[in-house]
């Protein structure tokens, strides 16, 4: 085979890779010069925007600035961090109570008798403590700002109260031989729903009202 024939098929590839060189770069380069221009262009039209977020950070107050704004924390304040720690025992021991008495009255086993009175005495002690401490937390006031903190205000506080004439009906019933339970299982209903009612108003204040709409 001769060279002749070899250098006639690779002269049209040559070329072509001329062209790429030479041509394809300068196309490119002026591009480039008009991606160039219009960047100045938008760069010079474009007014700075620094003042305007120096102007906005002007306008939130520092961290420190809104701590000093706040009430200083008091021992009694203090006191109030626990009660969302507290809080958690009587909701579940209340609840545990209406519920072991409703196990009792289908099985009649003790067991389930002595743990709905053990629950009612943790439970009440529980309510004893969240209480006052939920109105340390909260502040002393009677009306919020927010509805929801003075509806769970209130709530609470109902809370407590019917807790405490639960232990007086629970006792009265353990301590009296062959005595009803109708007014214990009564009690037992209105405590379950009214500690429900609480919890699920102090939730509120954390996750919103709507928190479990569908």
């Amino acid at each position: 085979m001769s060279i002749r024939p070899l250098f006639r098929a690779a002269f049209p590839l040559v070329l072509f890779l001329l062209l790429t060189v030479t041509v394809l770069p300068a196309y490119a380069h002026k591009d480039h010069k008009t991606v160039s221009s219009v960047a100045a262009a938008t760069q010079t039209t474009t007014p700075p925007v620094t003042h305007v977020k120096s102007e906005q950070q002007a306008a939130v107050p520092p961290l420190e600035a809104q701590t000093q704004n706040e009430d200083p924390t008091t021992f009694f304040s203090w006191l109030g961090r626990f009660h969302p720690v507290v809080v958690h025992f009587p909701i579940a021991l209340l609840i545990s109570a209406a519920l072991g008495e409703a196990l009792f009255a289908r099985t009649q086993n003790t067991l389930f008798s002595n743990a709905v009175r053990f629950c009612i005495w943790v439970g009440a002690a529980g309510a004893l403590a969240a209480a006052p401490l939920g109105w340390m937390f909260a502040g002393f006031r009677l009306v919020d700002d927010e509805w929801v903190l003075t509806a769970h205000r209130w709530a609470g506080t109902t809370t407590f109260m019917a807790t405490l004439t639960l232990f007086w009906v629970s006792e009265r019933t353990f301590r009296a031989a062959n005595a009803s339970r109708t007014s214990l299982r009564v009690a037992l209903v209105g405590v379950a729903c009214l500690v429900s009612l609480t919890g699920f108003l102090g939730e509120s204040l954390l996750y919103g009202i709507d928190h479990y709409a569908w």
